[in-house]
């Protein structure tokens, strides 16, 4: 093989190993994560549209699986009722690299992520296996476990008490909230937060 061949196929490797670096594994489906991203509040179906017809258009259906708007829905005589359980919030099951995460960001209908700009954490499985059972039983919430109490300490990633700390002295499963009191000028004060909206320190 000449010297020019080699430099050539060098190069080819090179830019092969940059693209799945930005795509990430050879099997995306294994490294598939949930994340929050905020919606405007109502738009919820159209954002969800708008991101599914980018990531066809875009060819990146393996870098995304499930999605979930938790709602409740009843069914009585006379009509049903469906209920967003959290408006203005989409879980996204997905790959996040650099191409996947701007890909989100760009939607139109989408605000971001929760948490960390650039690198937004994860939701853990078991909460949204609770949205899904919440789903499932249509409200039910008395039967469900949350791993968070009151008292527990957790630190707020974000909204407008993004990097507070503080303890929980209230929840409201229904609306999925909670009141967590922190430190403001040296005043506890209690501030209502959403549950995705901290982690258990």
């Amino acid at each position: 093989m000449s010297t020019e061949e080699t430099s050539n196929r060098e190069e080819s490797i090179k830019d092969t190993d940059q693209n799945e670096n930005l795509l990430g594994s050879a099997e995306p489906s294994e490294n598939l994560k949930w994340y929050t991203v905020y919606v405007q509040s109502g738009s919820e179906a159209k954002a969800l549209e708008n991101l599914r017809a980018r990531i066809k258009k875009e060819g990146l259906e393996n870098f995304f699986g499930e999605y979930l708007v938790p709602k409740i829905i009843k069914q009585d005589d006379s009509k049903k009722t469906e209920r967003k359980i959290m408006p203005g919030y989409i879980f996204i099951q997905m790959v996040l690299n650099e191409k996947t995460w701007e890909l989100v960001r760009k939607t139109p209908k989408i605000s971001g992520f929760i948490g960390n700009f650039l690198n937004p954490p994860p939701v853990p499985e078991h909460e949204i296996q609770h949205l899904k059972d919440l789903q499932r039983l249509g409200g039910e919430l008395k039967i469900l476990k949350f791993d968070l109490s009151e008292g527990d300490v957790v630190n707020i990633i974000d909204g407008p008490f993004k990097d507070f700390s503080g303890k929980i002295i209230a929840i409201d499963k229904e609306r999925a909230k909670l009141t967590v009191e922190i430190s403001i000028f040296g005043r506890q004060t209690p501030v209502s937060v959403d549950f995705v909206q901290v982690v258990k320190k």
